[in-house]
């Protein structure tokens, strides 16, 4: 679990004003279970920032590890009328060679204006990893297009790419359980 209370996201009309100290996710009244990563893919999933604020990390919770030297990214993309745009941070390598919460720092802390939607994202190296996630997905309303909870693309480990590459949409499949630190 991430080291902050969570508060599930909601659609833009149901979602209160962020708080500082908690940690937010997109999904809201969905089942825990667990997503499989897939070597060199990239899973893009909208969250809404209701109120402009600071943010300090973005987090996941790998439940099965994967071999050593595995790692997995995480990262925060702009809104580009529905789908995921410029990149806004990009962790690095973080070791997924062990269980538990992996987090990404952003120092500084990233400023994001509200209302407004983003995309938290996670690349994979190893088909081994496993996340904790939330079971199917819903549709929802990101710019002007409406889509299914995630996004893909196939790309070799390594630097996220600026602007983002959506290669497609993900029906009916466990969520990545993603989470945004509000300082």
């Amino acid at each position: 679990m991430p080291k902050r209370g969570i508060e599930h996201g909601r659609y833009a009309g149901m979602n209160p004003p962020h708080r500082a100290g908690t940690s937010y996710m997109p999904l809201t009244d969905q089942n825990r279970t667990t997503k499989n990563g897939l070597a060199n893919r990239i899973f893009f999933v909208p969250i809404f920032v209701p109120n402009t604020g600071q943010y300090d990390g973005l987090n996941c919770n790998v439940q099965t590890a994967g071999g050593g030297g595995t790692n997995l990214r995480l990262g925060i993309y702009a809104d580009d009328d529905g789908n995921p745009g410029p990149l806004l941070n990009d962790s690095g390598n973080i070791a997924a060679d062990a269980t538990g919460v992996k987090t990404s720092t952003f120092s500084p802390a990233l400023i994001l204006q509200g209302p407004r939607w983003y995309w938290l994202c996670v690349h994979t190296e190893d088909a081994v990893v496993v996340l904790w996630a939330n079971q199917g997905n819903q549709a929802i309303r990101a710019g002007t297009t409406w889509h299914t909870v995630m996004l893909y693309d196939n790309q070799i480990f390594g630097a996220l790419p600026d602007p983002a590459v959506v290669e497609g949409e993900l029906n009916n499949q466990d969520c990545p359980n993603l989470y945004l630190d509000r300082v």
